[in-house]
């Protein structure tokens, strides 16, 4: 799904997936990955794009994070 992940010390990570009309797509993220408990990023909740989508999403102080994008049918 993403197109792109750059990690760009002065703004965090940039975001670029391909994004189809009809659907929203919220970033999630999990500090591990052994029983995930995944969580939405704000702002970045029921996004409607089409073509792309790129967001910068600061990391913060967290060492360890993982991100993955939801994808759901739009009402």
């Amino acid at each position: 799904l993403f197109e792109s992940v750059v990690f760009n010390a002065s703004k965090g990570v940039v975001l670029n997936w391909t994004c189809a009309d009809g659907w929203r797509y919220t970033l999630q993220e999990t500090p591990g990955l052994i029983e995930p408990a995944w969580t939405n990023v704000p702002p970045y909740t029921n996004l409607a794009g089409s073509g792309f989508i790129t967001i910068t999403n600061d990391m913060g102080a967290a060492t360890n994070r993982f991100l993955r994008v939801q994808r759901t049918p739009a009402p």
